[in-house]
């Protein structure tokens, strides 16, 4: 028997939830305003894969949405942390420790259904300090922000959403750019 990736029996389980819900005539909530946090992996891309290991992902979201006739915009702000590091036989061991501040835009279909999807685009900057602890250095640079996501999930409670994401999140350094995929979980709440 193939081995099942936790955050999909947690999306089984969730769905069977939502589902038995919608049955009984629930549809989803008109909350104008939410909130997300969101906790994850943050794996390095290449260049970066031989010289960094993965590091963590944790953001926060408040936002106002917008509802249209087949999709809900939501507009809001974005903050978040990112921590990585080196593998230690590089010849300059570094920490690296960002905060990236954007606008937030999430696309999410407006239907009813056991499964909810959602796209997130955030723009903005990134606080970057870089630390060299063998040196006792650390720098700081403010470099532009980019992240794109795809998710989906469902609601476990009436105002109560748990999402799996997945980003891609790209920080502007001259050279290289740090790129990164971002699997993990969401939790949002609308009020």
């Amino acid at each position: 028997m193939k081995k099942i990736c936790p955050f999909i029996l947690l999306f089984i389980l969730i769905s069977n939830q939502v589902f038995a819900i919608d049955e009984a005539g629930y549809t989803m909530p008109d909350d104008p305003y939410y909130i997300t946090l969101t906790f994850g992996l943050s794996v390095p891309s290449n260049p970066l894969t031989e010289i960094m290991v993965s590091g963590i992902n944790a953001n926060i979201c408040f936002g106002y949405n917008l509802p249209f006739d087949w999709f809900i915009l939501g507009v809001g702000v974005y903050a978040g942390c990112i921590f990585e590091s080196t593998t230690s036989d590089v010849l300059y061991f570094y920490d690296m420790l960002s905060f990236p501040i954007a606008v937030n835009l999430k696309f999410t279909p407006n239907f009813t259904f056991p499964v909810n999807l959602f796209v997130e685009l955030n723009g903005g900057v990134a606080l970057n300090f870089i630390n060299y602890p063998d040196y006792t250095v650390t720098i700081f640079v403010l470099k532009p922000f980019i992240s794109a996501s795809l998710g989906f999930g469902g609601y476990i409670l009436p105002h109560v959403r748990i999402s799996q994401y997945f980003s891609f999140i790209l920080i502007l350094f001259s050279d290289p750019s740090y790129m990164a995929f971002s699997p993990g979980l969401r939790i949002g709440v609308g009020f």
